[in-house]
């Protein structure tokens, strides 16, 4: 019974190709479940020269539909068009794409999601599409077996000399600081090693996956090899280095093509995190459960929104709240004892009657102006002392208040949100009795929501602030109730915005509010403040 075939079944991704005589080169059989005609041929005899057949491995990457789905939300709800294979929008070396991977946020991101993948991802600190490409061809079974990981990663970081079996194999293996990791290397090593072309490299590279002919390979190898003039030790050396790679590895061109849609989907969780998880709930391509998405998604700050008969779809879709962001609406489908068919028709028979009262929810509306105005401020180490804390505040409330003048805005919704050591956050908002865009009215409302927090004994990593419920600056007042100020400054405050629009920004500054002398150091004018 060995060696014959006990049972037939269809290759999940195997496609044959030829011309229209396809037929009349291999003998067909319908598949057992789809009904698919099939070669009779397993897939080494359909490559045997002179029969005119091409063999593709056509991969279905769910993936690709969770990506495009998220486009189509994100043009849905912001009316922005985002082509992913677009260089100018989704570069290359996007920095938050790869300040997000570095920080170990890969779930749901194509091929860097599993637990070792992350543990890597940790490790290796990927700052370039090259770094990705690695990252994704480390680990294989080929690389893993053959100990390629750490002298590549410490080659990487530059903790160790990059060194080289011989010098002629330099050429082969500068770009990955000595280590074999792709197809290519161990074919270009081949030809190196016993003086031969590319194509014997490969022919050598393939029979490294089959151990019948692995003694005949060897002996071949290290004839040809001591012939060359290497030595036994560098012979040996190499050799192990070739036999532990024929597990499993990749093309290089394979780790491009699977690094793209990483830096894509990366792309998308940095940029446009509410759509990025719509699309992995809709379409499911990961490993993890849908709770752990929706969990994840929740700590990264992406509102979760519950069904409503109202207002979800039979779909995941993104919904604006109202303090401006992006949210995920859970489809009507993952209701337990809703069946599809049923979700679709309550979402359809809503559509219709929503479109006869002319309010379609679906409809763009052209983006305004923000809703939201939000500015932060990270630590490169963990922040323990209060007094730090609170400087950090009055830096963030006066860029805050900056960019509120700038505007010409003011704000009537603060939301503070502190993300500590571990990465977890704790966010809190607290609203104004009054719209304000001042300074000294923001600093104050941040202290009182610090102080309502507990946190004067946290580790934190970065604080930042949104404004919210955006109003003209015309409607600003010049003092906040909940936290109110002293008379002096309440008094002060417009004469200080008076004079800046007067005299230019900073001629009078905040500190001096705290006594009326300030307004002694304002430069003569012929007609008073009024």
């Amino acid at each position: 019974m060995l060696n014959h075939v006990h049972n037939t079944a269809m290759h999940p991704c195997g496609v044959i190709l030829s011309n229209d005589t396809l037929l009349q080169r291999t003998p067909v059989v319908p598949t057992s479940q789809e009904g698919f005609p099939a070669t009779q041929f397993d897939k080494e005899d359909v490559e045997i020269d002179g029969l005119g057949l091409l063999k593709l491995d056509v991969l279905g990457v769910r993936m690709q539909s969770s990506m495009a789905y998220a486009v189509r939300e994100i043009e849905r709800t912001t009316g922005l068009r985002i082509d992913l294979d677009d260089r100018q929008q989704v570069r290359l070396d996007d920095p938050k794409a790869f300040e997000l991977l570095r920080e170990g946020e890969s779930l749901g991101v194509f091929q860097l999601e599993s637990p070792g993948q992350h543990d890597l991802l940790g490790r290796l600190q990927p700052e370039t599409f090259a770094d990705l490409v690695a990252e994704i061809s480390l680990f294989r079974p080929g690389p893993v077996q053959a100990d390629m990981i750490k002298p590549f990663l410490l080659g990487r970081h530059g903790k160790r000399p990059v060194t080289y079996p011989h010098p002629d194999l330099e050429p082969w293996l500068r770009s990955t600081y000595g280590v074999i990791i792709f197809n290519e290397q161990v074919a270009g090593v081949f030809s190196a090693m016993t003086r031969t072309d590319l194509a014997m490299g490969e022919e050598a590279r393939r029979a490294l996956a089959k151990p019948e002919r692995l003694p005949a390979l060897q002996a071949w190898y290290r004839e040809r090899a001591g012939r060359a003039g290497f030595g036994p030790e560098v012979v040996d050396r190499v050799w192990k280095m070739l036999e532990n790679m024929g597990a499993y590895g990749f093309a290089r061109a394979h780790g491009v093509a699977f690094a793209l849609p990483t830096l894509q989907s990366a792309w998308l969780k940095a940029h446009y995190p509410a759509a990025f998880y719509a699309g992995l709930l809709e379409h499911d391509p990961g490993m993890y459960p849908k709770r752990l998405v929706l969990a994840d998604a929740r700590r990264r700050g992406v509102p979760i929104l519950p069904p409503d008969v109202q207002r979800s779809d039979a779909h995941y879709r993104t919904e604006t709240t109202d303090d401006g962001r992006l949210a995920v609406r859970v489809a009507l489908a993952d209701v337990h004892g809703i069946t599809d068919d049923q979700a679709q028709r309550t979402a359809t028979g809503r559509l219709l009657h929503e479109r006869a009262q002319g309010t379609d929810p679906r409809r763009v509306t052209p983006a305004g102006p923000p809703a939201t105005v939000a500015v932060t401020r990270r630590y490169d180490t963990d922040v323990l002392n209060p007094d730090t804390t609170r400087q950090g505040l009055l830096a963030l409330a006066t860029d805050l208040g900056a960019r509120l003048r700038t505007a010409d805005q003011s704000a009537r919704h603060l939301e503070l949100t502190v993300t500590y050591a571990d990465r977890s956050t704790t966010t809190r908002s607290r609203t104004l009795h009054e719209p304000t865009h001042h300074t000294p009215a923001l600093r104050d409302t941040l202290y009182a929501i610090h102080t309502a927090l507990g946190l004067q004994r946290a580790r934190i990593r970065a604080l930042t602030v949104r404004a919210g419920h955006l109003t003209p600056a015309t409607h600003a007042y010049t003092q906040l109730t909940l936290d109110p100020a002293t008379e002096d400054q309440r008094r002060l405050e417009p004469v200080l915005d008076k004079a800046n629009n007067r005299w230019g920004t900073g001629t009078l500054r905040p500190a001096a509010l705290a006594t009326p002398r300030a307004v002694a150091q304002a430069p003569p004018r012929s007609t008073p403040i009024r």
